[in-house]
Parts: structure tokens; C-alpha cells; sequence
């Protein structure tokens, strides 16, 4: 369906516009000048539709739902709602969209101005009815002037002065009209950017629609000023094997596509390369004149087409080669237009003059790898040779400095600094170590140590906190955490080893681990990846661990929508063995680099932090843990660990000496593994802290705990939290129950070591919880107890009655116990039960904070709780929510706190006051928020100004 035509102006200038449509209807593409009989294509006819995959502006995270290519300007939501809502949506005037070198953002323009030139953008699309699709080249700017601009690139040279300046005075009147697409963010001249904010965040035609594409570098640097914010999605997997398969459908031997499909499924390097539209071309071309011989990297794909047309070259000058290499023979031609390429890029130029290659030879001219252009400018015409892409230039500009670098005697230095910025030519560095690492072991050691060099001066001078999206998320995150905090009371940060602290640094560790993890990439990638890594990578790794240690590395398979080979990890593990920093290891790979995390294991006298993925890892890191006299903390938090590997680190925590944290949460241990913990806990002088909560327990494992902690007086902290397991889900011989919580009881008892209890989301009745309670009351160790239900769980219920209420107030009584946080949420609670704690709150001098919430306590037992606040100085924190408490238990707590300035915070929401009690509590000053629930009430939180 075509687009309907609209109502035209007056003033509408149809014959300028007709012309510019003229253009785009002619455009055709053609990727490489050297073959255009063989790869000339229509717009009409791509091969793939391109879509794009829209990015939340907020956080800037990929959605899972592609976009259709027109539906860019769909108008957002300004909401903070999660889901679907009625709330209204605010037109999108300006969109950037982002993608990797190649990936197809120049055809992503040329298809649109094309559709939009023959009325083939579709009416159900919200892309903007305009009159006036203006598509300009970054790259050809001369001036910051949009007109001048428009003037130079899309105007005829012979429109007269009359139409033009209507035509001009038609966009300035009908802003609304207009598209306007600056096509090629990152390859604007330096000296315009700032000249052309004004433009993109509305100041200069405020109502002009604007479309940007960029490289991810250049887009950050606008994003903040866009209203949507979208990537280019790379070819799948089908889309690459169905170019393939129609680039040799008429060729002399057509089962060439299916045997390059072959070749790519047995390389996933290659396979990555393929979701690049313009590697998947060159993939074709090098594998047609090649006859199947295919590269392993990216360098190896423009080194081998490189010889493709050189060999091309020869062939129509009738030059014979006598088997020499074609790179070898020209390599002069090819390093002076390398030279010229680095110039060009220096300059933010992709094109350059005649008169610039002043009294050099010109041969390589003619090679075929410039495309010759009469002129981007119609106001300056003058012949000029320009390279078809970015790409090409950065690839012989590296091609030049590895040239220089390895067969002459220049001073490297300055020859390197000109490459700085390092994220402004990272593609040029990429090349270059590829290229010139493998020939000389020297050279890639100075390489290494220069892109460091120079990557930590640009972090100085260039970071900015007002402008760093990710520290500001990073601030949110935080200040959401802390208001978390009075949801959760008695959480104690403190405790929780395997969340890691909210930190705030002078720039982003994430542009640094990303730095760090694209170098290790680039010596990954310059050999093979199934050889062994030679002793010069070795040497690049090591050189990277002394110029460029972190503290926390994260080790995957994947980074940023890379896809590493399979001996990325070897190389990191050299780097990680090099690195006197290394504090803390996250290893998200598969088993089968078990070899790699060993030798980290074996060598680093710095990690003591290790974050395993896989619980299946334990088995292959068992002798090197065992022997290990640095890792405190290991973490296997929801990583599959089963009673076999529970086992084996029974084993390791037999001989270890320095293992004092162990999380094993959320996984698939049941009794019999937690008897194998217990075990060597019974031998075990080190461990302080182990986490096994939300496993399948029992009161069998709870009870092989409990001897345990009868004779061990050096763990600290104990989780056994019942939270829902899926595996366990339903079955109640994996709980801990009566018989379980009884036989802990008595191990509090002799045990005077333990401060940390988590019970939680078990089945307990009063019974039990009385021995619980009579155990407290001797109990001079234990500082936080956590019991209670859990929330969504049917077969978890705490029955806390009258009878452990009376003994739990006798422990808040006691004078040995050292209770600070207590936890009794979900827990059954009657009015009657709170009655008999307050009388225990009301003489205690050791408890903070305690969270009653989500139980069922009326007005009655918020007044003794009030009444006890009158003689209680050390509570600082009571958390009621979702409770059964009225206005005179409000009315109650009010009065009382004029008195008490103690507490900190009092937590009332969802209970079920009147406006009336939330009013009351304006008198106490301090920040004061309420909620209404929509059956229930009125319920306020309230914290201490």
C-alpha cells in the first residue's frame, strides 16, 4: 500500500523536490568498485529488509521485539509505568541509530529516502507523512549551516535563485514537513560536532524531524539529546545462508554457496562475521577467488580481498605474479595509500584530492581500491578519490603504521600517539595488532603497552560525570537500594558476601573492563583459534596484566554482542596470572576451560574472591583448590550444585587453610549433601560464613548442622532460608521442620560462636519455636535471627503463639542476650503474641530493628508496642506492614514518639487508618509517605527527619 498523498501548499516546491526524488529513485548500491558487473543492486530489490531492534532510552537495553524499519517514530511513552497503559505518549522527533561498522546504516537511509521517493512507505506505519526526505552525508560536511549543507549536497548546481530560496523559505515554514537524516554521525569533521548540537537537540529547526545514524562511540555522545535510540540488527544466521546461497545462484558453479555455508557452520569466528552484512559480501568475493580458502579473522578477510583485487590488477595488465604474494610485490603502492588513509582519518576526511598526494607516485590510483567522484560538493567541484567505506580506510591506515613499524627505524611513539583517542580509532588498532603482532614480538609487546598508555590518559581527560549515563544509573540503582532498605529492615548488608557494594569511581568500570576485554579479544584473534597460543600473545597478555591491572574481572564467553573464539579464556588467563591486582573473579564459562581457571588457581597470590557459573566446575577445580592459600570466598550461588559436588567441597574444606565464605544458595543439595558440609565443618577451622539456604535441607541436614555447630566455634554465619526452589517445590522431606529447628535449638545452646540465624520460609509450630526461644535466653553470641513463612509459599507456615511469644520475651529480657535485628515477619502473630514481646521490648537494651510485618496485629497490639517504645532506647527500626492496625494504634505510636527520639523509622503501610490517621502523624515532622490500598485502607511509612 502506498502512502496517500497530502494536501500541498502553495508554497509547496514541487519542481525541487521532484529532482531530489529524481536522485534517490536512481540510487543503486554497489559495496566494491572493482567488481560493479557483479555485485550491482537495486534498492528495490535487497536482498534482506532490514529491521532494527528499538532501545529503551532510559538504560539503553535492547527489547526483545525487532522494529520494522518505519516505525522509528513512533511516539513513546514518558511514563514511569511497567506495563501497557493508557497514559499519553509523546511525539519522537529525534532518533539515533546505532550499529558497528558495515552493519548497513548508510542502506538503512538510501532504502528509506528511496520508499519514500516512489511512495512505497506504508500507510499503517507511524513514520511521518513529510513532503520534504532530506538525506545528507556527514562525511561531505563543509559547514555547520543546515542550509548551506542542504544547498551543497542535494540542490542541482542550475536551480535559480528564486527556487531555491522558496524552496528554503518551504522547509522553515513547514518544519512539521520535514525529515532531515545526517547520515554518519562519527564521520563528521571534528571542528562541526558542537556546531550541529543546536540543531539536534532543537534549537535550530525545533519541529524538523531528525534521524541520526552513528558507530556506538559517537552515538553515546548524542543520546541523551534523542528522544528513541535504536540499533541495526546483523544478519541471522538464515539471513546470511540465503545472501550466500543468491550471491553464486548464477554463478558457473552454483553449489559453491552451499559449500561456504559448510565451511561457516565449522568456524563460530566466521559465523560471527556473518552477521555483518558487508563481511558476509566479502566472505563471497574472497571465497570465489580463492577457491574456498577462507580467513579466520576480520584482518584476514581485508588482507585476503586485498589480494583478490590486486590479483584482479594483474590480471587485466597482464603483469604476471610468478607465485609471489600480491601484498609483498605492491606493498610500497599499498603503504602510501595507507599513509594517505591515515591522513584522511586524522583529518575526519574519507576522500581526499589529487593535489594532496603532492610529488608522490599515484600508481596505486589505479589498483581499484578508491572509487573515483567528480565531487561530493556542487558549490566546490573538483576531482577527488574516496575510499568506499570507513572501514577500507582504517584498514589501510593500520596497513601503513605495521609497515613503518616493522621495516623501518622510525620513532614508534609519536607514529602510535597519533592513534589517540583510543576508542576514536579503535577499529585502526584492531587491524594493527592482527597485522602486526604475529611478525615480531617486540612490536606487539610496544603495542600492547601504547594502547594502555594511551587508553588511561583518555580516561582522565575525557570522563565527565555529568554526562556518564552509566554512573548516573548507578546512582538510581543506589538511591532506589536505600529506600529499599526500610522495606526490608532487617536485612544487614553487612552479612550478604555475594552482593556486591554499590561503589561510585571517577569513570566507568565498565568502559574499562570493555577496554580490557577488546584487547584480549585482539590477541585472541591473531592466530587461529585452534592453535595453541604462541609465546608471543603470552607476552601480550603479560605486558597488558603490568600496564592495565583491575581488581574485579568477569570472564565470559560473550562481551557486548561479541562472541569470543575458544581460546579467549587461555589468553585471559595469561593476562589473569600477570595481574598483581586481582582481587575478584567471575568465571562464566564452560567446563571444558577448566585448564585455564586451574592455572589462574595455581600462579595469582592476589585473588581472593572466585564467582563460579557452573556448578559442575567444582570437580576439575578440586585439587587446586585444595592446595590454594589465597581464594576466602567462593561463590556457587544458583549454579546447579548437586549432592556430588557438595561432596567434593566436604573434601576441600577438609584441607583448605583460607576458605572462610561459601555460598551454595539456591541450588540442588538435599540432606545428603548437607551431611557432607556438616562433616568437615566438624574438623573445618576457618570458614565463618556458609550459605546454603534454599536448598533441600531437611530436618536431616539441619540436624547433621546442628552437631556440627555444637563442636565448631568458627562459623559466623548461617543461612538456611527456605525460599522456593523449584526442584524442591512440594516436598516436605526437603524442608526444615519441628524436629529440625529443635535439634538447632539445643546446638545454640554450647555454641557461642554463631551471630547470624536464617530459618526463614520453614514450617514451624509453637512447640518448636518455644525451644527456640529457651535456647535464646542463654544464647550471648547470636546478633541476627531470621524466621517467619515464606510469602508465596503454601506449605511453608511459622505458628509463633502465645507460648513462644512469652519465652522470646523472656530472651529480650535476658541479660546475656546480644539480639540486635529480628525477624518474625510472616510468622502468624496475634495481637496476644505482641502483647507478651512488648513486655520484653520494654527492659531489652540490645535490639535495632525489628520487622513484625505481613502478621495479624490489630490496634490492641500496636498500643503495647507504643507503651513499650515509652522505656526502650535502643529500637530503631519496627517495620508493620500489611498488619490490622487502625487510627488508634496511629494515634498511639504518634504520642508516643513526641517522647521517644530513638526510632528511626516506623512502617505502617497497608494496614487499615483513615485519613484521619495519617494526619496524625504530620505533627512529628520527618518524611512521611502514604499509600492507599484499594481494599485495606490507608497505610503510612514514616522516617525520622
Amino acid at each position: 500500500m502506498q502512502c496517500p498523498e497530502n494536501p500541498k501548499s502553495a508554497d509547496y516546491p514541487e519542481k525541487i523536490v521532484e529532482l531530489i526524488k529524481r536522485e534517490y529513485k536512481g540510487t543503486v548500491l554497489c559495496p566494491f568498485p572493482w567488481c560493479e558487473g557483479e555485485l550491482l543492486f537495486e534498492l528495490s530489490k535487497i536482498f534482506t529488509r532490514l529491521k532494527i531492534v528499538g532501545r529503551k532510552k532510559e538504560r539503553a537495553k535492547l527489547t526483545i521485539v525487532p522494529v520494522e524499519m518505519t516505525d522509528v517514530f513512533r511516539p513513546y511513552k514518558a511514563c514511569d509505568c511497567q506495563s501497557d497503559c493508557d497514559c499519553e505518549r509523546e511525539n519522537t522527533r529525534v532518533v539515533l541509530i546505532e550499529g558497528p561498522p558495515g552493519i548497513g546504516k548508510t542502506t538503512y537511509c538510501q532504502k528509506l529516502s528511496y520508499d519514500w521517493s516512489v511512495g512505497d512507505i506504508t500507510t499503517g506505519s507511524s513514520f511521518p507523512k513529510v513532503d520534504v526526505f532530506l538525506r545528507l552525508m556527514c562525511r561531505d560536511m563543509k559547514t555547520a549551516n543546515i542550509e548551506d549543507a542542504i544547498d551543497d549536497q542535494l540542490l542541482p548546481i542550475t536551480v535559480d535563485k528564486v527556487d531555491k530560496g522558496k524552496f528554503f523559505h518551504f522547509i522553515r515554514r513547514n518544519q512539521t514537513r520535514v525529515l532531515l537524516v545526517l547520515d554518519g554521525l562519527d564521520e563528521l569533521p571534528k571542528n562541526l560536532f558542537e556546531e550541529f548540537l543546536p540543531l539536534i537537540k532543537g534549537r535550530v529547526f525545533p519541529l524538523t524531524y531528525v534521524m541520526l545514524t552513528a558507530r556506538h562511540e559517537a552515538g553515546m555522545k548524542v543520546r541523551q539529546h534523542c528522544d528513541a535510540l535504536f540499533e541495526i540488527v546483523g544478519y541471522t544466521k538464515s539471513d546470511a545462508d540465503s545472501y550466500i546461497k543468491k550471491y553464486f545462484r548464477s554463478h558457473d558453479k552454483p553449489s559453491l554457496g552451499l559449500e561456504l555455508i559448510m565451511e561457516i557452520e565449522k568456524d563460530t569466528q566466521l559465523r560471527k562475521l556473518t552477521s555483518n552484512a558487508l563481511n558476509t559480501a566479502l566472505l563471497c568475493l574472497v571465497f570465489e577467488d580463492t577457491g574456498g580458502i577462507l580467513p579466520y579473522n576480520r584482518t584476514m578477510l581485508y588482507s585476503e580481498l586485498v589480494n583478490c583485487v590486486l590479483r584482479r590488477y594483474c590480471s587485466k595488465k597482464e603483469i604476471s605474479l610468478d607465485y609471489q604474494d600480491p601484498i609483498k610485490k605492491y606493498a610500497n603502492q599499498l603503504n602510501q595509500l595507507g599513509e594517505l588513509a591515515l591522513e584522511a582519518l586524522l583529518k575526519d576526511e574519507l576522500a581526499f584530492s589529487l593535489e594532496e598526494l603532492k610529488s608522490q607516485s599515484n600508481e596505486f590510483l589505479e589498483l581499484g581500491f578508491l572509487s573515483r567522484e567528480a565531487s561530493a560538493s556542487k558549490l566546490k567541484p573538483k576531482p577527488t578519490y574516496a575510499f568506499i567505506h570507513k572501514t577500507f580506510q582504517e584498514y589501510f591506515a593500520a596497513f601503513h603504521v605495521a609497515h613503518e613499524l616493522l621495516t623501518t627505524d622510525r620513532d614508534k611513539a609519536p607514529l602510535l600517539a597519533q592513534l589517540s583517542p583510543v576508542h576514536d580509532y579503535w577499529q585502526v588498532w584492531k587491524f594493527l595488532m592482527t597485522m602486526a603482532a604475529s611478525k615480531s614480538d617486540d612490536t606487539a609487546v610496544l603495542l600492547v603497552s601504547n594502547i594502555c598508555t594511551f587508553f588511561q590518559h583518555q580516561k582522565v581527560v575525557q570522563f565527565s560525570s555529568d554526562e556518564d549515563d552509566q554512573l548516573k544509573a548507578k546512582l538510581r540503582e543506589i538511591v532506589s537500594s536505600r529506600l529499599l532498605k526500610y522495606h526490608h529492615v532487617c536485612k544487614d548488608a553487612g552479612y550478604d558476601c555475594e552482593s556486591e557494594q554499590q561503589k561510585l569511581r571517577p569513570f566507568s568500570v565498565e568502559e574499562e573492563f570493555s577496554f580490557l576485554v577488546k584487547i584480549v579479544d585482539a590477541i585472541t584473534q591473531c592466530e587461529e583459534p585452534k592453535r595453541k597460543l604462541k609465546p608471543y600473545q603470552i607476552k601480550m597478555a603479560g605486558m597488558l596484566a603490568r600496564c592495565f591491572p583491575m581488581d574485579e574481572i568477569t570472564v565470559k564467553s560473550s562481551h557486548g554482542g561479541t562472541t569470543f573464539n575458544s581460546r579467549f579464556p587461555f589468553v585471559m588467563s595469561e593476562y589473569l596470572k600477570g595481574n598483581c591486582k586481582l582481587n575478584k573473579l567471575n568465571w562464566e564459562l564452560n567446563v571444558s576451560t577448566a585448564a585455564a581457571l586451574v592455572d589462574v588457581l595455581q600462579t595469582s597470590r592476589t585473588l581472593t574472591h572466585l564467582h563460579l557459573t557452573n556448578g559442575v566446575w567444582i570437580t576439575s577445580l578440586t585439587p587446586a583448590l585444595q592446595a590454594n592459600h589465597t581464594v576466602t570466598h567462593l561463590d556457587m550461588h544458583g549454579t546447579g550444585v548437586s549432592d556430588v559436588e557438595a561432596k567434593v567441597l566436604g573434601k576441600v574444606l577438609q584441607s583448605n587453610h583460607t576458605l572462610t565464605h561459601l555460598g551454595l544458595g539456591n541450588n540442588q543439595i538435599t540432606p545428603i549433601g548437607v551431611e557432607a558440609l556438616a562433616e568437615a565443618l566438624k574438623s573445618n577451622k576457618v570458614v565463618e560464613h556458609l550459605n546454603i539456604g534454599n536448598n533441600g535441607i531437611g530436618n536431616k541436614g539441619a540436624t547433621a548442622l546442628s552437631q556440627a555447630l555444637e563442636s565448631n566455634q568458627t562459623l559466623r554465619y548461617l543461612n538456611l532460608d527456605g525460599e522456593i526452589n523449584k526442584l524442591f517445590f512440594g516436598s516436605r522431606d526437603h524442608q526444615i521442620g519441628n524436629q529440625g529447628l529443635q535439634a538447632l535449638a539445643h546446638a545454640l545452646r554450647y555454641n557461642s560462636s554463631l551471630t547470624y540465624l536464617d530459618v526463614h520460609g520453614h514450617t514451624f509450630s509453637d512447640s518448636s519455636l518455644t525451644e527456640l526461644g529457651k535456647a535464646l535466653q542463654s544464647n550471648c553470641s547470636l546478633t541476627h535471627l531470621y524466621l517467619g513463612g515464606e510469602k508465596f509459599s503454601l506449605l511453608s507456615e511459622c505458628c509463633f503463639g502465645d507460648s513462644s511469644a512469652e519465652v522470646f520475651s523472656k530472651a529480650l529480657q535476658s541479660r546475656d542476650t546480644r539480639l540486635t535485628r529480628l525477624d518474625l515477619s510472616r510468622a502468624s502473630i496475634s495481637s496476644s503474641c505482641v502483647i507478651l514481646l512488648a513486655e520484653g521490648l520494654r527492659v531489652n537494651c540490645t535490639l535495632e530493628r525489628l520487622d513484625l510485618s505481613q502478621n495479624h496485629i490489630d490496634c490492641p497490639g500496636a498500643v503495647a508496642l507504643a507503651q513499650a517504645l515509652k522505656t526502650n532506647q535502643t529500637l530503631k527500626y519496627l517495620q508493620l506492614r500489611e498488619n490490622k492496625i487502625g487510627d488508634d494504634g496511629a494515634k498511639e505510636f504518634v504520642e508516643v514518639l513526641q517522647y521517644n527520639k530513638t526510632l528511626k523509622f516506623l512502617g505502617l503501610i497497608n494496614n487499615q487508618m483513615t485519613e484521619s490517621g495519617k494526619d496524625f502523624f504530620k505533627v512529628l515532622g520527618g518524611l512521611l509517605e502514604s499509600r492507599r490500598h484499594p481494599v485495606v485502607g490507608v497505610g503510612i511509612m514514616w522516617i525520622r527527619k
